[in-house]
């Protein structure tokens, strides 16, 4: 290896910069940090407008987030699904 794709070249589209490896950590921190506030809230809103326990109210926290996630996941599948077959 040279010096250039051990510092991140820019001009290198197979190095790998410094800012990078920061971005990837930060961005996982984030995604918990704004998962947890959702089941945070989710769980309490829950507990106060449907006077639900608390595990009921996060039970169904969870299974909100995890069926939004799977439709999202299902409508890019079935559109990736559309275009390879268009493509026949």
């Amino acid at each position: 290896m040279d010096e250039r794709s051990e510092a991140g070249d820019p001009q290198d589209p197979t190095s790998t910069s410094s800012t990078d490896g920061a971005w990837a950590s930060h961005s996982s921190n984030i995604l918990a940090a704004l998962t947890a506030g959702a089941l945070l809230i989710g769980t309490v809103m829950y507990r106060l407008l449907e006077d639900w326990g608390w595990v009921d109210s996060l039970y169904f926290s969870v299974i909100s987030l995890i069926g939004a996630y799977l439709n999202e996941v299902m409508k890019r599948r079935a559109k990736r699904a559309a275009g390879r077959r268009s493509e026949l």
